[in-house]
């Protein structure tokens, strides 16, 4: 009984709530429900040692930060800078990568000099998800620099690297891509991470309900895109191509997010522009002996602007993404696929002292992170849940 009502309340697995007996109002109404299911748990000995998970969640102190931007040419003086100042011999072109348009647009792997899955790419995922790189820690200048380190100061090869690497499960669920470890490690460029649920969702528009695809704060998108325009970009400038690559993100933005069924494209198309003004910057910087770079360790890439994306398209407090824009939408109760994502993984954080034993139970009892009955390869593994699991799975088999 206890997980049946924790399943109802306190996830979002489902996009639709179960339809309630009795008062047949209470189906309409989410409001209704939540407040009847905390008068069940206020009457249940089973939820009185439990909080709800957005209780928990608020712990966290997690902020969602809309105006977030990613500045590509204060990064293109910054890794330049490095580039430059350390002495190091480096090199401009990699080999000429075949069919790299087509590769980049269709996010398939490119061909790195070393071949595919080489050392550098081994040593890169190894450094990504040791203990000691923290989550949320990388920012698109250390992953830029690391990844250099590894190619030996050869820049495009260094950016094929990052494609290559960022691009992993690139067609899994949007929500199970999002969740991978390396994720987890990255920055959040985006600034709304947290507000991420799944693309596809309904929401109300003159009244009827209308399926539409929601991309904001889809950190993994906007990592392998940024990284995807910058080497386009770092490459075009080598060739005669005559199609540049904010053209190209253009293109995308009539082809993918100009049908009606897309919404909230602004920010991905704005950080996909970033990437482009990155490469483009850091190949002039590198070509030009008489770059000017005395500024670039004062200017940071990652900044606020508010000006880039207005006051309309901050939340409202309390304001979800599936009813941003549509006021007469309402708001399924608990936390985002992402929030719980990220409220898993403190729990399961033992050098943590944010929750006590009790109230990591609670966390692991009532959150559900499942797609399609596959939990993230990060929860699967770790051993704590796995201790969890078989608790679970022995008082499963004491009650038969």
């Amino acid at each position: 009984m206890a997980l049946l009502f924790g399943a109802l309340v306190l996830t979002r697995a489902n996009a639709e709530l179960p339809a309630c007996t009795g008062d047949p109002s209470l189906g309409k109404s989410h409001k209704k429900i939540v407040t009847l299911i905390k008068e069940l748990r206020a009457k249940s000995a089973n939820f009185k040692k439990c909080d709800s998970l957005e209780d928990y969640y608020k712990r966290l102190n997690i902020k969602v930060d809309g105006d977030r931007y990613l500045d590509g040419n204060a990064l293109g003086d910054r890794v330049a800078a490095d580039l430059k100042n350390s002495g190091a011999k480096f090199t401009i072109a990699g080999e000429s990568h075949s069919f790299l348009l087509y590769s980049l647009f269709n996010g398939n792997e490119i061909d790195s000099k070393l071949g595919g899955k080489n050392k550098s790419f081994e040593a890169l995922d190894a450094w990504i998800n040791s203990a000691s790189v923290k989550d949320q820690s990388i920012t698109p200048e250390i992953l830029m620099n690391k990844a250099l380190a590894l190619s030996s100061n050869d820049v495009q090869e260094a950016l094929v690297l990052c494609w290559n690497y960022l691009r992993q499960n690139l067609y899994q669920d949007s929500r199970m891509r999002n969740t991978q470890n390396f994720v987890f490690k990255l920055y959040d460029i985006t600034g709304e991470w947290p507000l991420f649920d799944d693309e596809a969702q309904e929401v109300k528009e003159k009244g009827q309900p209308v399926t539409k695809n929601f991309v904001r704060g889809d950190k993994f998108s906007a990592w392998y895109h940024f990284f995807g325009t910058a080497l386009h970009e770092f490459a075009r400038q080598q060739t005669n191509w005559r199609t540049n690559t904010h053209h190209l993100v253009k293109m995308e933005e009539r082809w993918h997010f100009g049908w009606d069924y897309l919404e909230d494209s602004k920010k991905r198309i704005e950080i996909d522009n970033a990437g482009a003004d990155f490469g483009k910057r850091l190949y002039r910087n590198l070509t030009n002996p008489n770059a000017d770079l005395k500024k670039a360790n004062s200017e940071h890439s990652l900044k606020e602007n508010p000006t880039v994306y207005g006051p309309s398209w901050d939340l409202k407090a309390g304001q979800k993404p599936r009813d941003f824009k549509h006021p007469d939408n309402d708001s399924l109760p608990g936390l985002t696929y992402i929030q719980q994502s990220l409220l898993l993984r403190a729990a399961l954080d033992l050098n943590s002292t944010t929750f006590s034993e009790t109230e990591r139970g609670c966390i692991l009892e009532f959150s559900d992170v499942t797609v399609n009955s596959v939990r993230p390869s990060w929860l699967q593994d770790n051993p704590l849940y796995q201790e969890y699991l078989q608790q679970e799975k022995k008082k499963k088999t004491k009650s038969k």
